[in-house]
Formats: structure tokens, C-alpha cells, sequence
């Protein structure tokens, strides 16, 4: 294993954490459109929802969607709260 991570064949470890253990019972998909025009601020906006504390993934899409955002909440209110945060911080969004 040595040889291999010095040989740049493994780049690293990772460990798995169970969000149920941290109390994080709900685990949802979300998939988010972004407004034609705001097209140029994908990066910007694909770095605020990498840094939502509830996101564990956050995926660049094609198709009639942009993102796919893998999260985990406590509970259903949770969830709404995250559902319609980026809406309300993001107006170039278009639709959850």
C-alpha cells in the first residue's frame, strides 16, 4: 500500500460517517434549474451549495436541470427550511 500512495496510485482515504448517527434521518435528492441568463454565475452558485452544511454531494447536470444536490436533514423541517433557501439567497434560480 506504501508503494502504491507514493506512486500516486491511491491519493488518499476516506472514511464513510452514517448520517443517522448524527441524527440526519432524512436523506433527499434536489435537482435545481438555473435561469438562462444567469448561466455565467455556475460556479459561484455550485460553491454555495457545496458549502451548505446539509450538502454531502452537489453534482453539475446536463439536460433541463443544473444541479443535483445530495443532502441530509434532521427532519421534514428541515428539509422545507433547505427546499426553499436557495431561492430566496439565489434569485436566478428558477425552480427545486
Amino acid at each position: 500500500v506504501g508503494a502504491l500512495v507514493e506512486s500516486g496510485v491511491i491519493t488518499g482515504f476516506r472514511a464513510e460517517v452514517d448520517p443517522a448517527a448524527l441524527g440526519l434521518s432524512i436523506e433527499v435528492l434536489i435537482s435545481i434549474r438555473v435561469h438562462p441568463h444567469a448561466r455565467r454565475s455556475l460556479t459561484r452558485f455550485q460553491a454555495y451549495l457545496t458549502d451548505l452544511p446539509e450538502s454531502r454531494q452537489v453534482y453539475f447536470l446536463a439536460g433541463d436541470r443544473d444541479f443535483l444536490v445530495h443532502a441530509a436533514v434532521r427532519d421534514t423541517d428541515d428539509l422545507m427550511r433547505l427546499y426553499g433557501l436557495p431561492e430566496a439567497d439565489w434569485p436566478a434560480m428558477t425552480s427545486s
